[in-house]
């Protein structure tokens, strides 16, 4: 049986709503080590005696799949393995969403920044509505946009909080923890010339935690397509359910967990059957950023020798 190997070997996974039945849509594309996931059904050679030198025509074995898949400790997508693993997490949302406006000198007059949609201007005179006042300075006139934009009654650009640092950055921190502060937009108008420079086209950042715990009496089935595209061969195994985990810490190298998994079956095709998967960014994990709590307490590992 063909099994996906090399630089171009995939994985796309998704979990199924009903044990065994494929969706059609929500894949995701997840990065892995090594997988050598697919049915498999050896061949039993006949004990049968009395028939010549040639033995009898051998008898099918049971048909099985499991496979240890090998995948990277990442930011985000071994929290797919932990939901086959453990279920549904509790999920809190965490940390706020961030951005900046750096600016190199003074704006000029009638430049703008646009905070969530709505621009403001900068006017040499007294400042009326949607307006920040020039300074005498850079720091000046950064404190009249903080002053100006948390006192903004507009609900979508109240909905941060703005601050100076450094005399030459305008700092933004959504007021709402989690993912939604990062569709919060900003900008810095280059004619007439801002001189501001924005950390990025949204606010980035806004993170959820979840929480796992084990003990859970149903866990969801996957169907996780193996393929390589330059044969072409996709296998999609369904009914698949995680099995263990393990993860190897030692003192260095790449920091990966092991994964069990057992399936119902599979069928293979010369075309892929997940579409276009979701992709996650990965971000990995190293050997040395790991410890061991207990409770939420970091134990202490010691030996000693007599």
């Amino acid at each position: 049986m063909a099994r996906a190997r090399g630089a171009n070997a995939v994985m796309a996974a998704v979990f199924e709503a009903t044990y065994g039945v494929t969706p059609g849509t929500g894949f995701r594309k997840l990065p892995f080590v090594s997988a050598n996931l697919g049915e498999e059904q050896s061949l039993i050679e006949s004990d049968l005696l009395g028939y010549g030198r040639d033995p009898l025509t051998p008898a099918y074995d049971v048909a099985s799949n499991e496979s240890d898949i090998v995948v990277p400790m990442d930011h985000r997508n071994i929290g797919f393995w932990l939901k086959g693993l453990f279920g549904n997490p509790t999920t809190v949302a965490t940390v706020a969403a961030k951005g900046s406006i750096l600016f190199s000198a003074q704006p000029t007059v009638n430049a703008t920044i646009t905070i969530a949609g709505t621009a403001f201007t900068f006017v040499s005179a007294a400042p009326t509505g949607n307006q920040i006042q020039i300074g005498a300075n850079l720091g000046a006139t950064l404190t009249n946009a903080v002053t100006a934009l948390n006192a903004s009654v507009v609900p979508a650009v109240a909905a941060a909080t703005y601050a100076q640092t450094g005399g030459n950055t305008l700092t933004i921190t959504h007021d709402t923890l989690g993912l939604g502060g990062n569709s919060f937009t900003i900008a810095a108008s280059t004619t007439p010339a801002s001189n501001g420079t924005v950390s990025g086209a949204t606010l980035t950042g806004g993170a959820n935690g979840h929480t796992f715990v084990s003990g859970t009496q149903t866990l969801p089935s996957m169907s996780i397509e193996v393929g390589l595209p330059d044969v072409p061969f996709f296998g999609m195994n369904y009914g698949a359910r995680a099995n263990s985990l393990s993860i190897q810490a030692q003192r260095s190298g790449l920091l990966s967990a092991t994964v069990n998994v057992i399936a119902q079956g599979e069928t293979t095709a010369i075309a892929t059957a997940a579409g276009t998967p979701t992709v996650l960014d990965v971000e990995r994990f190293s050997q040395f950023q790991g410890s061991i709590t207990r409770n939420g307490r970091c134990s202490a590992i010691s030996s000693r020798r007599n």
